[in-house]
């Protein structure tokens, strides 16, 4: 009988009786374990197929899973130095082993071969979907990289699992320190009575008088719901919101700004290392991202471009260039992918829009033509898709600060001999008076739209043009 309790896999996990030596074991023997099968499956010579090659893989991904998974959960709750310790070594360990994995052209074309064959139409839906995430997984794990960049791919990961660990510390260690002492009870009122004597069970256990609060859940929960206070909640609102940042009670403390900024450079890299370049307003080159990347859940129609030109100055080549970039480019990547998402019963199409699809600027007329058909082709394809599971919405920004607007207000501040908040006043005054915020809108104000509609939350949303416009459009439907 095994006696280390992250190598029992009958019932649920054995969190009373888990040690931080007994990660390191329980984590070696699984991987021992991980990579014979691997060996294995991988040389075999009979044609690969659900039961002798999928099933074995996700048996062992199932165990894997049970014993570092209380490992996590408790190095998140009941962190100590030693389990932090076992932590970040065997992480580092699996991070290896997964990195391998997703890497090894062997299974890769193996699970290709499966999701080609006769078999995959007699599977579930769920067995196909395992196959499908394989594949897509491979992809993004580095398997079609030349070798040399595989390494690098490697590389990245490994760091990328560091940082993730240390930030996950920072916000961590900043959470325990955060103390907060009421001295009054008549402050609390709402709070209740449980939560109550907590609180002052907390402040005489840290020798002092009064009601302690911290940043944990059974702490913080019942003051953001139940505490009258408005001040209370704001306070330790603000300090669980910028947790481990430059920011806030405990600014500087744990800080992850600089970890942040290194977690974006490498996953550019590795985006870098994935991607695919190329002009997507010609059909050839749209088709070969089709034939790179074969399935999306998720398509962002962002593709575009403006010049502000009067109408009369416009020639025929430039309506068919914003014609094909802003809209063909949309048309035809969702012709490629929306009947996928349709086959597997789930989607999300987004075309990024603009207000000038419903105000058309008279200094941009052609711009607006393909705004307007965007929204258009947005709510036939809503239509079209009815009833699959896919939902089809446009998003309209208003004027917004983006990198090329950035561009614009600098330069034409640097003509004025202006600041460019006066350039932006002046904007609002003249050229879009009906605004209602009187500024640009920030990318992330767009974006977090965008993320709603292509959210699960968003099923209900759909054949819809959704503003970001901050007001400008004069309409309330």
């Amino acid at each position: 009988m095994n006696t280390n309790p992250l190598l029992v896999f009958n019932g649920l996990p054995k969190f009373n009786d888990i040690r931080p030596e007994h990660v390191s074991p329980a984590i070696d023997s699984l991987l021992t374990e991980g990579r014979a099968l691997v060996e294995k499956l991988a040389t075999a010579t009979d044609t690969p197929d659900w039961q002798h090659f999928v099933q074995p893989i996700e048996d062992f991904s199932e165990k894997l899973s049970r014993s570092w998974g209380p490992v996590g959960h408790m190095n998140a709750v009941v962190n100590t130095p030693e389990l932090r310790e076992a932590y970040n070594e065997n992480l580092a360990k699996l991070t290896d082993f997964y990195s391998d994995l997703s890497q090894d052209e062997r299974l890769y074309n193996k699970y290709k071969a499966i999701q080609a064959s006769a078999e995959y139409a007699q599977l579930s839906r769920a067995q196909k979907k395992i196959i499908d995430n394989e594949v897509r997984g491979f992809k993004l794990g580095g398997a079609e990289l030349p070798p040399a960049e595989k390494v690098r791919f490697k590389e990245i990961a490994e760091q990328l699992s560091k940082l993730g660990s240390k930030f996950e510390e920072n916000i961590l260690d900043n959470t325990n320190d955060f103390k907060h002492i009421v001295g009054d009870a008549a402050e609390l009122t709402g709070l209740p009575e449980d939560s109550l004597a907590a609180a002052a069970e907390a402040a005489k256990a840290d020798g002092q008088t009064g009601y302690l609060f911290t940043l944990h859940f059974p702490s913080y929960m019942p003051v953001m719901q139940y505490c009258n206070n408005r001040a209370l909640r704001e306070t330790l609102y603000r300090a669980y919101a910028t947790r481990a940042s430059d920011q806030g009670p405990l600014h500087g403390q744990h800080d992850n700004t600089a970890l942040m900024d290194e977690i974006l450079k490498l996953r550019h890299e590795e985006a870098q290392l994935l991607g695919f370049a190329g002009d997507l307003a010609n059909a050839a080159v749209a088709q070969r991202l089709q034939e790179s990347q074969p399935d999306l859940d998720i398509l962002v129609n962002n593709l575009g471009i403006f010049e502000p030109k009067g109408f009369f100055d416009i020639p025929d080549q430039d309506w068919q260039r914003f014609f094909d970039v802003n809209v063909l480019s949309g048309v035809r990547l969702s012709r490629l992918y929306a009947q996928g998402m349709a086959r597997r019963g789930w989607g999300r199409v987004v075309f990024i829009s603009s207000e000038s699809g419903l105000q058309i600027p008279a200094e941009m007329v052609h711009y607006g033509m393909t705004k307007t058909a965007q929204l258009a082709v947005a709510r036939g394809l809503a239509e079209t898709l009815a009833g699959s599971g896919v939902t089809v919405n446009s998003v309209l920004p208003g004027p917004t600060r983006s990198e090329g607007v950035e561009t614009f207000v600098s330069d034409l501040a640097r003509e004025q001999k202006v600041s460019e908040a006066q350039v932006e006043k002046d904007f609002f005054k003249n050229m879009r008076p009906s605004s209602i915020i009187q500024r640009f809108a920030t990318v992330e104000e767009v974006a977090n739209m965008v993320v709603y509609v292509c959210s699960e939350q968003a099923s209900a949303t759909t054949g819809s043009a959704l503003r970001v416009d901050g007001g400008v459009v004069r309409a309330i439907a």
